[in-house]
């Protein structure tokens, strides 16, 4: 080993430097084609290996498509109206006469309107009025939906009135002052009115009079005045 070697030394200290750079680059393709044949090998070799996944796939049996059973038939959508109606039909409203023909067998009796309290208090009212006032006129338990109801200036659709209308018809006052044109003039309560009055009655700008159930008339006279004292108005004609 030595000797090859040594007689290895002895060639090469006889190379020039073109003979160094022939050598070097006779090694460096040496090692560029070894690589490229290394890399064609590879090549090959995942081209079968391909190829043999492809002879497999295609011997392979079709898959069995799994058993589905049929879908149910869909049930009918319910869909329910947007507000029901509980306005009775023509078939479920009875014909008068066979309304009268079983009212018939009912023995009726006249009963009071209002409370006795409320009562009196009516007949006071109305007596003032007459005497004092400009032709106003007192009506008792009107709905508010009957004397107030949507401005007209305001832009609103008939549905939405129509709502406002039905919200308002449970509530009722207990006595409401027409004046002589038949407007509103002035509210009056027994006892303590809810909200949905309240609010009514400040949006169309009537003013509400508020009673305890002990009221005195001396001093509800004393407010009506209070009410009543502006001057007259003249009567809108008529046609």
């Amino acid at each position: 080993m030595t000797e090859y070697l040594t007689v290895l030394l002895t060639y090469t200290d006889r190379f020039s430097a073109q003979d160094w750079a022939l050598a070097s680059s006779a090694l460096f393709a040496v090692l560029i084609c070894r690589r490229m044949m290394r890399m064609l090998r590879k090549a090959k070799v995942h081209e079968a290996r391909l190829e043999a996944e492809e002879a497999q796939v295609a011997a392979a049996p079709a898959p069995v498509e799994p058993h589905r059973p049929a879908p149910s038939p869909m049930r009918p959508r319910v869909v329910a109206s947007s507000a029901p109606n509980f306005a009775p039909t023509v078939e479920e409203t009875p014909p008068p006469a066979n309304v009268a023909a079983a009212l018939a067998k009912v023995n009726f009796a006249a009963k009071p309107m209002m409370p006795w309290e409320q009562y009196c208090l009516q007949r006071d009212i109305e007596a003032f009025l007459n005497e004092h006032s400009a032709g106003h006129r007192l009506f008792s338990k009107v709905l508010l939906s009957d004397a107030f109801g949507v401005n007209k200036s305001t832009q609103m659709s008939d549905e939405l009135a129509q709502a406002v209308d039905r919200a308002l018809t449970p509530f009722k006052l207990d006595f409401l002052i027409l004046d002589r044109h038949g407007m509103p003039s002035l509210a009056v309560h027994l006892g303590q009115a809810n909200p949905v009055i309240y609010t009514v009655l400040d949006k169309a700008g009537v003013p509400l009079l508020e009673l305890p159930k002990d009221y005195s008339w001396v001093a509800v006279e004393e407010q009506l005045f209070g009410y009543f004292g502006a001057p007259l108005q003249p009567i809108r004609s008529v046609g």
